[in-house]
């Protein structure tokens, strides 16, 4: 069992979205910094519960803000919170007095109340546009808190801004009749909302005028309020991935494939071609334009826009562990532990060796090589913004 985690960051930080303390970019990773309990204490590791197991689970981005879930259902937040799209409730301090200084961009915790209830909500996903935020209670509802212009928060015609979360959507008002059913994905990328129930049917909301929601849809050009998706499938939905104006959604077996939205405007060849006995086998990930697959022999396939090197076209010697994608980039794990990035790397966030057009293209960057007592657990990635955390 691992005694303490670590979070390394590195890309775009205007905002302060990796949590490193300031409000630089960089381009080789540093810690991030959390605050603890009521006391201000910043440290330098996340604060887990090691007794219980807690481990980091996800960790989605907006446009300048970021989101980290645990195992346990907590959840942390880090950047711009102009339009409260961290679901901070309480005071927000630009700045930090405590551990004998100032700090400046730190996780800080996000806990609410359950509603009627003196206990607080467990969080059981989390997801993010552009200015929002989306948290999942308890498996069945969902919060939105945060800016939207075209639908995003899910409440209603015109309400496009919301600085303290509030119910959006709760499964059980579609679904009240499904015994024990439960949300289990919630996906968003720009400005549109995706949502998967363990029975199989998908919701949204936000932007639909590409077709992300379903062509009934494309006559609204923006879902004000969460609506079941009028896609008809003769199988069982498993996944479900959003890039910036589209929506792909996948089943159990090879040929079981839904894109929503216009694939040939960013030259996705549908379906993915890619061969495996289940795709559960499969971890699957979109960045803005393009989509990439790794299969059970730890390599990638992908589709799309690749101008800036997202689509690695020469596959490390060693496998691909676990990876993310951000909107124009990509951070994994290799089988020797290593982590690499590659794609758009403007901001840093794939190291410091950039081509004279700010890309990774054809190649990745080593970014961190564990030593001996150490192991990255996982990644994760947004707008140019690379995470990665580790375990000793």
């Amino acid at each position: 069992m691992p005694t303490k985690t670590t979070l390394y960051a590195l890309g775009s930080n205007g905002n302060s979205q990796l949590g490193v303390g300031h409000a630089d970019d960089i381009s080789s990773p540093q810690k991030c910094k959390f605050m603890t309990g009521n006391s201000n204490e910043v440290v330098d590791y996340v604060p887990l519960d090691f007794d219980a197991n807690e481990q980091i689970k996800k960790i989605v981005a907006g446009g300048n803000h970021t989101l980290l879930l645990t195992t346990l259902g907590c959840v942390w937040a880090t950047g711009s919170d102009v339009d409260g799209q961290c679901g901070l409730v309480g005071p927000r301090p630009q700045q930090v007095e405590g551990g004998g200084g100032t700090f400046a961009g730190v996780w800080r915790r996000v806990q609410w109340r359950k509603e009627g209830q003196d206990e607080d909500s467990r969080f059981t996903d989390i997801a993010a546009t552009w200015v929002a935020s989306f948290f999942v209670v308890d498996g069945h509802v969902v919060y939105s808190c945060g800016r939207g212009e075209k639908g995003e928060l899910g409440r209603g015609l015109d309400r496009s801004h919301g600085p303290l979360p509030m119910r959006c959507f709760d499964l059980r008002d579609f679904e009240a009749e499904v015994p024990e059913v439960k949300i289990v994905k919630i996906s968003a990328c720009m400005n549109h909302v995706v949502v998967l129930s363990s029975s199989g049917s998908l919701y949204g909301w936000g932007a639909c005028r590409k077709g992300q929601l379903g062509e009934n849809l494309n006559g609204e050009k923006v879902s004000w309020l969460p609506k079941q998706l009028d896609i008809h499938l003769d199988w069982m939905p498993r996944q479900v991935v959003t890039g910036r104006e589209f929506t792909f959604v996948v089943g159990k077996r090879h040929e079981e494939q839904c894109f929503l939205g216009d694939a040939g405007r960013i030259k996705l060849e549908m379906p993915l071609k890619f061969e495996t006995e289940s795709q559960q086998d499969l971890e699957i990930h979109a960045g803005w334009t393009h989509i990439v697959v790794r299969v059970s022999d730890g390599s990638l396939r992908g589709s799309g826009h690749s101008q800036r090197g997202q689509l690695l076209e020469k596959q490390p010697q060693q496998q691909i562990a676990n990876f993310a994608m951000g909107s124009e980039h990509s951070i994994a794990v290799t089988g020797d532990g290593a982590v690499i990035a590659w794609g758009w790397g403007e901001h840093g966030n794939c190291g410091a060796e950039v081509d004279e057009k700010k890309n990774v293209m054809g190649r990745h960057n080593t970014v961190f090589v564990p030593d001996r007592y150490e192991r990255v657990a996982g990644v994760g990635a947004g707008c140019a913004t690379s995470f990665f955390w580790v375990e000793v």
